[in-house]
């Protein structure tokens, strides 16, 4: 289970970021809900920024409370496959492996 966020911050820099399962338990605790969104009725934007400020926690990329967090951002996106690899940039390049 995963899902990639792009965080656009009120500052104009952003964050693109990808929450586990472990992300998704913060929701589910915090909302005592279910994650997972199967139709409009159940969507909330709160849910994907909780995600999201949770995965930005785990990586150590943030360590404000969530609410705090919250009144600096813009926007929260959820990525597609196609729009995150666009936008995600390995940390190393795949070497040769010399054949």
């Amino acid at each position: 289970m995963r899902q990639a966020f792009e965080v656009k911050y009120q500052n104009g820099t952003t964050a693109t970021i990808v929450a586990f399962y472990p992300d998704f338990i913060v929701v589910e605790e915090k909302y005592d809900v279910n994650p997972i969104v199967t139709s409009w009725d159940q969507f909330r934007l709160k849910y994907n920024a909780c995600a999201a400020w949770a995965a930005l926690t785990r990586e150590k990329q943030i360590n404000q409370p969530f609410d705090e967090w919250l009144a600096s951002v813009e926007n929260v996106k959820a990525l597609d496959e196609e729009e995150f690899e666009a936008t995600h940039v390995p940390l190393e390049s795949s070497q040769p492996t010399g054949s």
